[in-house]
């Protein structure tokens, strides 16, 4: 039997690198999601402690708040999400479409001057 070289092969180890706009568009993404889902919720919540505060309630407005938050991001995520969705069926599409060359040149009328004509 042979033994087998304790060093790497780099051709199977090697990792895909992942580019900077993949990551960017990564990162956007998920801080713009955490932003659909932080502001509604948050932001009602905190409305809801200021009704309670003014009329004199305990934390009534500020759980409605949070509930209709949290519904109001859930929808703004699945929004999101179907957005990058149809961004990457529109893409595959696109991909797999053969290209078709447009034509630059003009088509020449195929009816004769009547100098022509006359040659």
């Amino acid at each position: 039997m042979s033994k087998q070289s304790k060093g790497t092969d780099k051709s199977t180890s090697a990792k895909p690198s992942v580019s900077r706009d993949v990551k960017l568009a990564l990162l956007s993404a998920a801080l713009s999601a955490t932003l659909r889902l932080v502001i509604p919720v948050m932001g009602l919540f905190l409305l809801g402690l200021v009704v309670d505060a003014l009329i004199g309630q305990t934390a009534t407005w500020a759980v409605v708040g949070a509930v209709v938050g949290f519904l109001i991001a859930a929808f703004l995520i699945f929004r999101q999400i179907k957005k990058i969705q149809e961004n990457e069926a529109a893409k595959a599409l696109s991909k797999d479409e053969p290209s078709i060359p447009e034509k630059t040149t003009k088509k020449t009328s195929t009816k004769k001057s009547p100098e022509e004509k006359a040659d």
